[in-house]
């Protein structure tokens, strides 16, 4: 586990039409499932949903990337959030 309080983001896009990063999700997400990250710390944010437009400008804020899924954030016990990474 990644401790108390600390959680994972996903930024994903799930009406994405690009076959890359729709396969690059798909790894990244078996990928912390195989480390074991249990499901209740990882928080999947569709960036293509427009209830999500604001939560994702702001990620996209933090990680100066823009309209490239996945993105993976880590939000500390203090409510910080990183940018840890795209799949690239």
């Amino acid at each position: 586990t990644l401790g108390e309080g600390r959680k994972v983001i996903l930024l994903v896009s799930k009406m994405s039409g690009n076959f890359q990063q729709n396969a690059n999700t798909s790894r990244l997400k078996t990928i912390l499932d195989g480390v074991g990250l249990p499901a209740e710390e990882i928080e999947e944010v569709d960036g293509g949903e427009e209830d999500h437009r604001e939560r994702r400008n702001m990620l996209f804020e933090i990680s100066g990337i823009r309209a490239q899924y996945p993105q993976m954030f880590l939000v500390e016990a203090d409510g910080t959030t990183k940018f840890v990474g795209d799949f690239d």
